[in-house]
């Protein structure tokens, strides 16, 4: 082989080595420049320096949030009614009026003050409630039974709101959407006048009880001043010890 055409290659590789050089040279100089522009000229750049990424800061979405808020309401319940037992009201109220507990959880969502004020207002009827199932089991069924249409009430009220603002938004068939809303709200106007009927009832039923309990409380004082002399004398022996009675003449 002739040496000319040894030499040619490596000459091509002598050039690709002194570009290369350059190039790395041409880098360094960028990097010292940069450094100084953030550090300042001839000083040291410390590592600890260099800013860390900020870390991403938990955060509790929507979903997370109602259920804080509202364990936390019913921690402070159980906390301010010691006598007041957590999940047999929420197990009552599951049974009987699950439209007053999803309006508590609505609350917990956008309104903390107005769902403790709710979540009150369930523990008060709850203790009411639990006090007439012990005393009067009777009173208790009705004002259960008034406590599944209130329910009722509620979610046709709920579905009458919604059906309004489908309507409103002019989304699907408005034809179909308003025979909806006047077919809710003949329902929830339905669930209303039973609502009325049921506690009118039982309201008259309550009245007729303590009209029977004055009666019976009449005819005992009645009786008693018919028997004051006998009850005077029998209180005058057991205060003095007396075996005779010494009565005004």
């Amino acid at each position: 082989m002739p040496v000319s055409a040894q030499i040619h290659p490596c000459r091509h590789w002598c050039e690709f080595a002194a570009a290369f050089v350059l190039l790395v040279c041409l880098f360094s100089q960028s990097v010292v420049a940069a450094a100084d522009a953030v550090v300042g000229p001839g000083e040291d750049v410390q590592v600890s320096s260099v800013p860390k990424p900020a870390e991403p800061v938990p955060m509790l979405d929507q979903a997370g949030t109602t259920v804080t808020v509202r364990r936390q309401l019913l921690e402070q319940l159980g906390r301010d009614r010691q006598d007041l037992e957590i999940d047999a009201l929420l197990r009552f109220y599951r049974r009987h009026n699950p439209e007053a507990l999803a309006e508590f959880e609505e609350k917990c969502a956008t309104d903390r003050a107005a769902a403790a004020q709710h979540a009150t207002w369930l523990a008060t009827r709850f203790q009411e409630l639990e006090a007439l199932r012990l005393s009067r089991p009777d009173e208790f069924k009705r004002c259960v039974a008034l406590e599944q249409l209130e329910s009722a009430c509620r979610r046709l009220a709920r579905r009458v709101r919604y059906l309004e603002r489908a309507l409103a938004a002019g989304e699907g068939n408005r034809g179909a959407q308003e025979a909806a809303l006047k077919a809710a709200r003949e329902d929830l106007r339905d669930a209303l006048q039973r609502h009325f009927v049921g506690a009118q009832q039982n309201q008259l039923v309550e009245l007729n009880r303590l009209e029977a309990e004055v009666r019976e409380l009449r005819r005992m004082v009645e009786e008693r001043q018919a028997s004051k002399d006998a009850i005077l004398e029998r209180y005058y022996l057991q205060l003095t010890g007396a075996t005779e009675y010494v009565g005004s003449h």
